[in-house]
C-alpha cells in the first residue's frame, strides 16, 4: 500500500494518532493528514518538506536545501522475510 501513495507539502505536524490505534501521522500545512510507518517517521523533522510519488519506493525529503531519499522497499522486503522466518518458526 505503500508504494501506491502519492503525496507531497510541507510538514507542519507530526504525531500518533491515539484514536487510530497510536498510528504515526504527518500534518501538511495545506492540511492534509497522512499516516506514515513510524519507522520512516523518524527521519523527517517539522518544516521539512515531503514528497512521494505513487508507484515510486521512495520518500524524497528536503531540508534546508539537502535532499534526503528514504527507500521504503527495502524496509518492507526485510518485514516481509522476518515474518516468513517466525511462521515457519512456528
Amino acid at each position: 500500500m505503500e508504494i501506491e501513495a502519492d503525496y507531497q507539502g510541507v510538514i507542519q505536524r507530526i504525531y500518533n494518532d491515539k484514536s487510530n490505534h497510536n498510528s504515526s501521522m504527518v500534518a501538511f500545512a495545506h492540511g492534509d493528514v497522512i499516516g506514515i510507518n513510524s519507522a520512516f517517521r523518524g527521519q523527517m523533522e517539522l518544516e521539512d518538506s515531503i514528497s512521494k510519488i505513487k508507484g515510486d519506493s521512495i520518500i524524497q525529503v528536503f531540508r534546508r536545501g539537502r535532499k534526503i531519499n528514504i527507500e521504503i522497499a527495502p524496509f518492507y522486503r526485510q518485514a516481509i522475510k522476518k515474518e516468513i522466518e517466525n511462521k515457519n518458526k512456528r
